[in-house]
């Protein structure tokens, strides 16, 4: 079942560190310090350094555009698949942090949350073996080499060190696939991969946690956690989105 009672942290970094490590993610509200929000992930949290995103942004502005009107994307008011971010990138983001400088005034806009590791630890052996061969994901914007990688890394212990999961990207070969209307793409993936991704959209809608972030509110997540995101209308929705690795 989805649990909406998510209760904010304190900006201290003692704080933000422990629900991370606790929950996988912290939500701070009435964060005052909107203009040195990198510098507060990166110098004072000690995260780590942000990485640049599409279109060379180490701050990506997440708002509605024309473009992107028929997409499952953060280009749209449309509703978000569950993806990790980055998934086309050889190296994946370590955290995602979300800013939020103005929800959207109609209903919807949620983020939706799930950790699936425990499930991806027990994995039949012929999945695991499916899911740990590496794949194509595509070349990166700006890049000259394709990135080549499986969708679930495990390290020594068991654990997942990775999770390159889009639902767009696995099913439709692209994490902005247009999937509204008349140009809905093709499914490519295999029968297994589509049973595969059938089974992560029921793990995510039975086991996430809901946020709606308020104005001047602060989402930081570990980016090993599926999140997804619920329709809206407000097209003055605006987060800036910050990759850290």
């Amino acid at each position: 079942m989805a649990s909406t009672n998510i209760e904010p942290v304190e900006t201290d970094r003692s704080a933000v560190h422990a629900a991370l490590s606790q929950n996988g993610f912290a939500y701070v509200e009435s964060f005052s310090d909107m203009d040195d929000c990198q510098d507060y992930l990166t110098t004072y949290l000690g995260l780590g350094q942000t990485m640049e995103q599409p279109g060379g942004h180490h701050a990506y502005e997440v708002r509605a555009r024309p473009d992107g009107d028929a997409q499952s994307s953060s280009r749209s008011t449309n509703e978000l698949n569950p993806h990790v971010e980055g998934v086309n990138y050889p190296d994946l983001p370590r955290y995602v942090a979300l800013l939020c400088v103005r929800q959207a005034r109609s209903d919807g806009g949620t983020t939706m949350l799930s950790n699936v590791e425990e499930r991806l630890r027990n994995l039949d052996a012929d999945l695991r073996r499916d899911l740990t061969t590496p794949r194509d994901f595509g070349l990166p914007p700006n890049a000259d080499e394709r990135t080549i990688a499986p969708i679930v890394e495990f390290d020594d212990d068991g654990g997942v060190r990775h999770f390159r999961y889009s639902e767009n990207q696995l099913l439709y070969g692209d994490t902005h696939a247009v999937l509204h209307g008349s140009a809905s793409p093709p499914i490519l993936a295999k029968p297994w991969l589509r049973a595969f991704c059938r089974e992560v959209r029921k793990w995510h809608e039975t086991s996430h946690i809901q946020i709606r972030m308020h104005d001047r509110s602060l989402l930081i997540f570990d980016n090993r956690l599926l999140h997804s995101r619920t329709r809206f209308t407000d097209r003055a929705r605006v987060l800036i989105r910050f990759w850290i690795r």
